[in-house]
């Protein structure tokens, strides 16, 4: 049975691999993307809707109008705007539907996913690869992480790199971040 130190440092060396593929012009041009709109809907299901959800918490501290698809503040998109999608198996029926309804408003698709050729992505006007496993090619894999965990997770490093990236280019700074934290805690 693997230790604790032995699944610590596979997982981390994982997840360094999976950024380490990750195209840097691809991240430049993702993050320039985001910070060039004001409103950003976010739509993800089951864990990489939860990574997304930590990222259009961030996007709003940034000033952003940022929401999760389907929450009951999320407003309107259209034109100018962007709706980023997570598939990360890159063909989801849901996320082909959100795509299709984001196209119809108006709204730019960007989609985050492991399957660059996938019809996801393909339909997407930037998609985004991290090139990691998900639940769709788990089957005799070499990772340690159950199903889709390497892509949730580098997923999750990934968007707060670009946080960092997206603030630089919107001149935020962390105390203007925090001026939006919520404050009823």
């Amino acid at each position: 049975m693997a230790t604790f130190a032995d699944l610590r440092d596979s997982t981390l060396a994982e997840l360094a691999g999976v950024l380490n593929r990750v195209d840097p012009d691809a991240y430049e041009t993702f993050c320039a993307t985001i910070a060039g709109v004001n409103r950003v809907v976010c739509f993800g299901m089951g864990r990489e809707g939860l990574a997304l959800r930590g990222f259009c918490m961030r996007l709003a501290h940034m000033g952003f109008d940022a929401h999760m698809a389907g929450d009951v503040t999320a407003m309107p998109v259209g034109t100018g705007d962007i709706v980023l999608i997570s598939s990360g198996p890159g063909n989801l029926t849901m996320t082909r539907s959100m795509i299709e309804l984001a196209r119809r408003a108006g709204a730019s698709v960007v989609v985050v996913t492991a399957q660059r050729g996938a019809p996801d992505p393909n339909s997407a006007d930037f998609a985004l690869t991290i090139p990691a496993q998900t639940m769709a090619t788990d089957h005799g894999s070499a990772s340690v992480l159950a199903m889709g965990t390497a892509f949730e997770l580098a997923m999750a490093i990934f968007f707060d790199l670009a946080v960092i990236r997206i603030q630089a280019l919107r001149g935020e700074s962390l105390e203007s971040m925090r001026e939006r934290h919520f404050n009823l805690e």
